[in-house]
């Protein structure tokens, strides 16, 4: 499946996130600040579900812009053309139900000429989206990527010396009899997309790696391998071990590590917390609404571990 396949399937669930979005807030008048922005992302969904392209393009930075002209066809041109032929192939495709029930806006703030909104709805994590004052209130990202486009992951001034070859055992608290220590995880991994229109599926990637448990509570993901279509690790993430730490906390092991993965809409990179928990007497590696960074990419997975 290339690129045209896979973007076909996401704008048809996109759409439909949009077009129940409409009724997401009452478009409230008057001159304070944080209703003008709820006023803002009322039209901006209103204007899509309609079709109307330029009051569109015109609520958008060119940050936005970037993200609907990739997931449109891969490169910029003019946004009322990149948008239109999003909205072209969505019309030519059979709509499906969205991931998730239309979302509420949470809360807005407003900081001079900066203003955000927190979205919420059932099964993802709260997200935010960015708007920025100029002549009217602008919508920073659309997909909430962290670069639009592909490109790398940053060096890194951290030791990446492995901690460990020897095989885990993990007790009944989930701490290794021995450190350093070696396990392998193997199992789906589910990414969704926590947009400016609402929360959808981006894909789903088979994956594997080696997690390698040191001293002091460090962690390392080495080898991580994904198979999916339009999905890949950032550049040379394949090559390098993936810096992380372990805490035991009241509600349970975290693993706080270090993601990144080109899409067919930009690159989301951040740092994400994964769970080590106990599910019928096995040890497993799960992410449960996992936000990478700031961003509005969450993963879901759960791996199996085998030492």
């Amino acid at each position: 499946m290339g690129h045209f396949e896979h973007l076909t399937g996401l704008v048809a669930r996109l759409a439909a996130v949009v077009v129940i979005a409409t009724g997401l807030s009452a478009c409230s008048g008057g001159d304070d600040p944080e209703d003008e922005v709820r006023a803002a992302i009322h039209d901006l969904h209103a204007d899509l579900a309609k079709g109307r392209v330029g009051p569109v393009c015109e609520a958008m930075l060119p940050s936005a812009q970037a993200e609907i002209a990739l997931a449109a066809h891969g490169k910029p041109s003019v946004c009322r053309t990149d948008l239109r032929e999003l909205l072209s192939r969505l019309k030519t495709t059979s709509l499906k139900l969205p991931t998730t029930p239309r979302p509420q806006i949470l809360s807005v703030s407003v900081r001079g000429a900066r203003g955000s909104a927190t979205l919420g709805a059932r099964g993802v994590t709260p997200w935010q989206i960015s708007f920025v004052d100029r002549e009217g209130w602008k919508l920073v990202h659309a997909f909430g990527v962290s670069r639009p486009g592909f490109e790398t992951l940053p060096a890194a001034a951290t030791d990446h010396t492995p901690v460990g070859e020897a095989p885990c055992k993990l007790d009944a608290a989930g701490k290794p009899s021995r450190r350093p220590c070696a396990v392998s995880a193997s199992g789906w991994l589910g990414m969704k997309v926590r947009s400016a229109f609402g929360a959808f599926d981006l894909g789903e990637c088979e994956s594997d790696f080696s997690l390698r448990l040191g001293r002091a509570n460090r962690s390392l993901i080495d080898g991580l391998n994904l198979v999916c279509t339009d999905i890949t690790p950032c550049k040379g993430y394949m090559q390098r071990p993936l810096p992380g730490q372990l805490t035991h906390t009241a509600q349970g092991i975290r693993i706080k590590t270090h993601f990144c993965v080109n899409t067919c809409i930009g690159t989301y990179e951040g740092e994400v917390v994964l769970r080590l928990e106990k599910m019928k007497g096995a040890w497993k590696l799960r992410a449960v609404s996992a936000p990478v960074g700031d961003g509005g990419l969450e993963l879901n997975s759960t791996w199996d571990l085998k030492a």
